[in-house]
């Protein structure tokens, strides 16, 4: 079992590098190629540009696969990202922006919850035990049969979700599975979200609801359908995006 135990202090610096992950994300996100929307949404069975994507968290799981898993030149969206939007060193935002070129893919069943908190896990994969810093997740009921795919960020003593995870039906031979694909050098994260995402699981997801929002969000003109892809390319429909900034009092 992992032997990190969350105080209040790690719980609010928790948020406040949420949203900075949050900012990053969608600075990322913006930079994101057209060709990748396109490559990625076929990879993982969702025609992007042929037909609307309405569930919002497939949109967050699509924009998450193009930062990490669409690589050219040996490098993926956030690497080059990275490189052409350095952060000043010691800063939050350098350590946000290092912590999340190093973000892994894993599939983790969650073993107990730390009440205002997260969850204590364990990668099913590396049977590594871990700590998944996650407000909503905390609240969650009965582990015994749900597992979290999830591209995790490491913040020190504890984990965060990049906010694209996909909860899965736990198995025995879930768990077999993905540590014989792992031996066989066949680990790829495309291959499971492509099989979670049929499973139509995402609808089970329940977002963070602390009401931590990025500091800035961009605007753009209201003629923008509200069910049409935000402008600012951050994967999620525009009424649930900068369409929300513009509705808001």
């Amino acid at each position: 079992m992992a032997t990190f135990s969350p105080t209040r202090k790690d719980v609010d610096r928790y948020k406040h590098l949420r949203i900075l992950g949050t900012e990053l994300t969608q600075g990322v996100t913006d930079t994101v190629p057209r060709q990748a929307w396109d490559d990625i949404g076929a990879a993982i069975g969702v025609l992007y540009r042929e037909q609307l994507i309405e569930n919002e968290h497939v949109r967050n799981v699509l924009a998450d696969c193009c930062i990490y898993d669409w690589v050219r030149n040996g490098k993926n969206v956030i690497q080059r990202f990275s490189e052409t939007h350095p952060e000043q060193p010691g800063t939050d935002e350098h350590f946000v922006m290092a912590a999340y070129l190093r973000a892994e893919y894993r599939i983790v069943a969650p073993k107990s919850a730390s009440p205002g908190a997260g969850i204590y896990c364990r990668d099913v994969r590396t049977q590594e035990e871990l700590f998944v810093m996650d407000l909503s997740f905390s609240r969650s009921g009965n582990f015994s049969d749900v597992a979290l795919a999830a591209r995790l960020v490491p913040l020190g003593e504890y984990w965060i979700t990049t906010g694209a995870g996909l909860p899965v039906c736990w198995s025995d031979e879930l768990e077999a599975g993905a540590r014989q694909l792992d031996q066989q050098g066949l680990w790829d994260p495309i291959r499971f979200v492509r099989m979670f995402l049929a499973t139509g699981m995402q609808d089970m997801v329940r977002h963070d609801d602390t009401g931590m929002k990025p500091r800035k969000r961009s605007r753009f003109a209201p003629t923008v359908d509200p069910i049409d892809l935000c402008p600012c390319r951050s994967g999620l429909m525009y009424k649930y995006c900068c369409g929300r900034v513009k509705a808001a009092p």
